[in-house]
């Protein structure tokens, strides 16, 4: 052989040799021996979305949803979630997750664990099927919880402002949307599941028809936050301008049709007299506070003379005893009706009763004073006997409930005393014996 021939055989040995090292080479793939991806669901990604909202932290994987297969499922409350539906925010899901290693890796199955979102998943599980003629390996990775948080909110509404027109006569109550304005960016009429965002009270009943003209109403006005928007931890409220108080409030739509929604809402009440320009006060007609001195130098005084005990320093209000009953009412120190004489040194719970003078009105929310010092109030209706004042006659008032010592020391209870208190006990004695032996 020559010396050319020689060096040509040596050359191709050679070559056959560097192709066979490197078809071996070729059919030896890469470990992969760490998996980790990320969660991160952004407002208006659909569940089909999982290119976008899984992010792979190491490389060499992906999903596993070729030849029909999905490589994401997500469930909510144990029922598969549809492809075409959007996340929810405040919600926790639970997710399954499908991967495939990339061309020229494989999975070390000895792996215990996926990390997802920094945390270690330990449902796991390797498998393989056949596709084409062709052996796929995948990893599922199964149950993990993902909790999408409230999506970022265009404001957060702190303040809700709406302007009502004053000019309401014969404007039916139902037609909301034409007499009050929404002047709050954000804000809509919270009458999204069946209940109206306005109601109407002429006294303390609702009211549904025409406005009329001269009459004074109360107007109580719900409204929520729009998608993409928050409500504050505290809001306050206005109307034409002027300061009112608002509140924040939740309830829960029909269960059966709306499932376990609750919807948070603001509302804000206020009273008008149709045909006049609003106020907060009515242009001074509205009573917002219920003041009182009570004397309690009144020991031997008759409890029927509370005009003597009693000075009322509100403006327009006067004692609520026009149809025959007294406005005061006093209880001795257990809590029985007490009549007769104050007596020294003896405590006493009172309750008081005051209506506001023609023209002018009891605020919704009144507050109440005696002495100085804050008591608790009520506001209330009852009508008089019909026979005697005809029909339709509706008294508003305001109820003070607070406690008083009468000066000086406190007397040692006569003979009499001590027989009436000895059998008021009895009494209870017995009646509690009665409910005893009733029960047994």
């Amino acid at each position: 052989m020559s010396k050319a021939k020689k060096v040509l055989s040596v050359l191709l040995s050679l070559v056959m040799i560097f192709g066979v090292f490197s078809i071996v080479a070729s059919a030896e793939n890469t470990a992969i021996d760490e998996i980790s991806f990320d969660f991160n669901i952004e407002e208006g990604m659909k569940i089909g979305d999982y290119e976008e909202y899984v992010t792979f932290a190491t490389g060499n994987v992906e999903f596993d949803d070729e030849n029909g297969k999905n490589a994401v499922y997500v469930y909510l409350d144990g029922e598969e979630i549809g492809y075409d539906e959007a996340f929810e925010p405040d919600k926790t899901y639970k997710i399954n997750v499908y991967l495939t290693p990339s061309e020229g890796y494989v999975y070390d199955t000895s792996v215990e664990y996926v990390t997802v979102n920094g945390e270690s998943i330990t449902n796991i599980a390797f498998d393989e099927y056949t596709a084409d003629e062709k052996t796929v390996q995948y990893l599922y990775v199964g149950g993990i919880e993902v909790y999408v948080e409230n999506f970022p909110s265009n404001g957060i509404i702190d303040t809700a402002e709406i302007a009502i027109d004053n000019d309401l006569a014969g404007i039916d109550t139902d037609d909301y949307e034409s007499y009050i304005t929404i002047l709050t960016e954000g804000l809509e009429f919270e009458d999204n599941y069946g209940d109206p965002g306005v109601f109407v009270f002429k006294g303390f009943e609702e009211y549904e028809g025409e406005f009329e003209e001269g009459e004074t109403y109360t107007v109580r006005v719900c409204l929520s936050a729009k998608d993409e928007y928050d409500i504050a931890d505290e809001v306050s409220g206005k109307v034409n301008g002027y300061d009112t108080e608002a509140y924040i409030y939740y309830w829960a739509p029909d269960g059966e049709i709306y499932g376990d929604l609750v919807v948070e809402y603001i509302e804000i009440e206020f009273i008008i007299i149709v045909g006049e320009e609003f106020t907060p006060d009515l242009n001074g007609k509205l009573i917002n506070s219920a003041e009182i001195l009570f004397d309690t130098n009144i020991a031997g005084k008759p409890i029927e003379a509370y005009e003597e005990y009693i000075e009322i320093i509100t403006e327009n209000l006067n004692f609520e005893d026009n149809y025959e009953d007294l406005a005061v009412y006093v209880y001795d120190s257990e809590g029985y009706d007490y009549y007769g004489n104050f007596k020294s040194g003896e405590t006493y719970y009172i309750t008081a009763f005051f209506s506001a003078e023609d023209g002018y009105m009891l605020a919704n929310n009144i507050s109440g004073k005696v002495n100085g010092e804050d008591v608790f109030t009520w506001r209330g209706s009852w009508q008089p006997d019909e026979e005697i004042y005809g029909e339709g006659v509706v008294v508003d008032y305001v109820a003070l409930e607070f406690e008083i010592t009468v000066d000086g020391e406190k007397e040692k209870p006569g003979f009499f005393d001590g027989i009436i208190q000895f059998f008021r006990n009895m009494y209870v004695k017995m009646l509690l014996i009665f409910l005893l032996l009733f029960v047994v």
